[in-house]
């Protein structure tokens, strides 16, 4: 039989490509990177013999045995070809987790596979199992349908693994290992009826190129512009070790965020690069990953506090001093967590929430990951929740001394989930806010007030406003104004019983936008309060800045003014002080009798706490009215 070994010659041209392309490029030495260079040269291996058989079949000179070591060692390459292709599938997908056991598993499949394949084939020459040459000619044996058996069950277990964990993998890479499979599965079905067409091995090599291109880029392991393995490479180095002791020093400059507003793109880009330059001196290019800005990760088997602490503030001091103060995060494995998705959750809010960790060195316990996974129940809780509307907004009536009538209430939004029950705000909102999912819930609870003053008249019943919060991003998107007023004109609601609350906090975040949305809003009718007054710095100069109309006085000066005679001076004072400015006042927390004759006797203008009413949902408010109204 004439093989058409041309298609072998084509593996070899494409494979040699790519190969040389890749051991010349900057690869970082992961399990990955070493499979998938292994499947390269077994492709290499294999189509060279190939196309040797091809030839010394035809020669009547060449010993037999010649041709025995040629075809078996070909079939044992041919076939080592899927089994690498396994483990690459296998690696690339984390199909296997991190699982010591998991892990074992698989790689002793794939060994023992290889081993059996290795055997059988390299005993045929004496069992003539697999092949034999009989007058000449080349003679399938009668166990060849064994190695097509294997193959099958080793294809099908790469697409079992595939569809598994193929959410790890971007659309192009999906595409590229299933069109690796495809080929390869339909070259070998191909080859079972026409012999003579080789064409497993040019498949192969189509499929490596679209394995390059989607997964093996040195690019796609490089920081942008710096020269630094990036946070691909660092979680493939995560995962591929998880397993072994050694630790993960996160290295970030205190004042990264400052540097990053303050200096001009090049000086940046220089701040970057010498920084990078220092700890490859110190650490090792491989051992040194560039996570985010300035944010850095670096590899050590020893103790992290003499082998990366030290040495990184001693070379930031002699080499770069805008940057010497640095904060470090320290990893402990294999014992901090043996799951690459939580894993990759805590580095991502160790990069992200820098203002969570004071200590200049911390160490993440397998506690705080604990405490994080709680934060990301939270968050999941939220998303489900803005997603399938299940938030809920509840009121909390508020008293006016002037008129005896419960003639305001402020939203409050509540959460309880499926999963994890009834979620105070306390815990979720500030989730929300580091996720950026705050202004969804902003929006959610404006929308549903304006919804449900209009549906049910609440001027009507007495109620003269309603008391919404905005949260410190609120307060600073500088289209606030218009997104609101355009969820009241749907409604048709009127502006003047919306009343919104702003913080202390979110006027010194940006006091420039915040004023300009207050003024905004003001103009087309709705008003403000500044709420838990005494809880921030109680700056005066935000009283006389910004153009409230309510004070809302926190709790804890209510609370502390019944204890003694100092805070009940304060408390005094501060609602003259509030008065004299032309001010409404609100007392928060109003929980006793004693408490009410205390702020009627100073002249509080709104009561609000559970003395009246705790948080009530919507329908139970309206109960709650009426029968006030009423009475």
């Amino acid at each position: 039989m004439d093989y058409i070994y041309q298609f072998d010659v084509a593996a070899i041209a494409l494979t040699s490509l790519v190969f040389l392309i890749y051991v010349f490029g900057k690869n970082y030495p992961t399990r990955t990177r070493t499979v998938f260079l292994e499947l390269m040269v077994c492709t290499l291996v294999a189509a060279a013999l190939d196309i040797a058989f091809n030839f010394t079949m035809k020669d009547a000179d060449v010993p037999v045995w010649v041709n025995y070591i040629i075809k078996a060692l070909f079939l044992i390459s041919d076939n080592f070809c899927v089994q690498f292709f396994y483990l690459y599938v296998l690696s690339v997908t984390k199909g296997g987790g991190l699982k010591k056991i998991s892990a074992k598993a698989n790689r002793i499949f794939a060994v023992c596979t290889m081993a059996f394949i290795a055997i059988l084939i390299g005993t045929t020459p004496f069992t003539h199992f697999i092949f034999y040459f009989e007058n000449g000619a080349y003679v399938r044996g009668g166990a060849y349908l064994i190695l097509h058996t294997i193959t099958a069950v080793s294809l099908v277990y790469s697409v079992v693994i595939f569809f598994c964990y193929r959410t790890t993998l971007s659309r192009f890479q999906i595409v590229a290992i299933a069109t690796f499979i495809s080929g390869v599965i339909g070259s070998v079905v191909f080859q079972l009826f026409f012999p003579e067409w080789r064409l497993s091995l040019f498949a192969s090599s189509l499929g490596t190129v679209l394995l390059y291109a989607s997964l093996e880029k040195p690019s796609d392991y490089m920081y942008k512009n710096t020269g630094c393995y990036n946070k691909s490479a660092f979680f493939d180095y995560i995962y591929e070790h998880a397993i072994e002791k050694f630790h993960v020093v996160i290295i970030r400059p205190n004042n990264a965020d400052y540097l990053g507003r303050m200096l001009s793109p090049e000086t940046w880009g220089v701040t970057v690069n010498n920084l990078i330059n220092d700890l490859h001196i110190a650490f090792g290019r491989k051992n040194v990953f560039h996570l985010d800005g300035l944010c850095f990760a670096v590899i050590t088997r020893g103790d992290p506090q003499k082998e990366v602490i030290s040495r990184t503030v001693k070379v930031s001091s002699d080499e770069n001093e805008t940057a010497s103060n640095f904060q470090f995060c320290i990893l402990p494995f294999p014992e901090l967590s043996d799951d690459m998705n939580r894993i990759r959750e805590t580095v991502n809010h160790v990069i992200h929430n820098p203002q969570k960790y004071t200590d200049t060195v911390y160490t993440v316990t397998p506690g705080e990951l604990a405490k994080s996974d709680r934060e990301i129940m939270v968050l999941n809780a939220v998303r489900r929740a803005l997603s399938e509307g299940l938030l809920q907004v509840y009121y909390q009536p508020i008293f006016e001394t002037k008129t005896g009538r419960f003639a305001s209430a402020e939203a409050l939004i509540r959460l309880n989930d499926k999963n994890l029950g009834f979620i105070s705000p306390e815990e979720f909102i500030p989730v929300a806010e580091q996720n950026g999912l705050i202004i969804q819930v902003g929006e959610f609870v404006f929308d549903s007030v304006c919804s449900f003053w209009c549906k049910n008249n609440l001027a009507d019943m007495g109620v003269s406003f309603i008391e919404i919060n905005l949260s410190t991003l609120q307060c600073i998107q500088r289209n606030l104004s218009t997104r609101l007023v355009k969820i009241m004109n749907r409604h048709g609601i009127d502006t003047r019983c919306i009343n919104l609350e702003i913080t202390e906090t979110a006027s010194a975040a940006n006091h420039a936008v915040m004023l300009k949305n207050m003024q905004s809003l003001i103009g087309v009718g709705a008003s403000f309060s500044l709420d838990d007054y005494g809880t921030g710095y109680s700056n005066i100069d935000y009283l006389i800045s910004l153009p409230v109309e309510i004070v809302k006085i926190d709790k804890s000066i209510l609370w502390k003014a019944m204890e003694n005679e100092n805070s009940k001076t304060i408390l005094v004072h501060t609602l003259k002080m509030m008065h004299d400015l032309g001010m409404k006042t609100v007392a928060e927390g109003v929980e006793t009798q004693e408490m009410v004759d205390l702020l009627q006797s100073v002249g509080c203008d709104y009561y609000q706490g559970f003395l009246f009413s705790r948080p009530l949902p919507p329908d139970e408010y309206l109960e709650f009215i009426k029968r006030r109204s009423v009475g």
